[in-house]
């Protein structure tokens, strides 16, 4: 058997991610080395110099209505049964705050025929995906509206509690 084909499982080396194993070695080769940037090479200060962007954090805007009712009664139903995973689940929904302020529009568009939620955006709260986060984008902040559990009736939820 050729050298070329001979089964082995390897890393590259500018990464250290898996390639290729089996036959395909050579082929996976060489579309992993395309994908490294001249600068992986570099090291120091200077290896992401040119890469890095600043991003400005907005300001986030919380909804009264998120403040007094749908974070306590989230707590409240999951401290019921183990009060530190409702912690945790607090600190979750914190941290997509945190995520939402640094990058706006990584949220999906939530369709809706509401002329009063026009642009809303909804995003799942990072490690605990069944619980949504709705929010609008405005000029200098994030203004969030909702952060209610997935499983809920969300047009229904809209229609009986408005929020601007």
């Amino acid at each position: 058997m050729p050298r070329a084909f001979v089964p082995r499982k390897t890393t590259c080396w500018r990464s250290c991610r898996r390639i290729a194993s089996g036959r395909s070695w050579s082929r996976c080769w060489k579309h992993a080395w395309r994908d490294h940037s001249s600068r992986s090479r570099w090291t120091g200060s200077n290896a992401c110099a040119k890469r890095r962007k600043t991003v400005a954090e907005a300001r986030i805007d919380r909804h009264s209505a998120v403040i007094e009712q749908d974070l306590p009664d989230i707590y409240a139903f999951i401290a019921d049964r183990d009060p530190a995973a409702a912690e945790r689940v607090l600190d979750a929904m914190e941290r997509t705050f945190q995520e939402l302020a640094r990058h706006p529009d990584s949220g999906a568009p939530y369709p809706t025929r509401n002329r009063k939620l026009q642009g809303l955006r909804m995003f799942p709260v990072s490690d605990f995906p069944n619980y949504l986060v709705f929010y609008r984008v405005e000029t200098a902040s994030i203004r969030i509206l909702y952060v209610t559990h997935g499983a809920r009736h969300l047009l229904r939820l809209f229609r009986r509690e408005p929020r601007e």
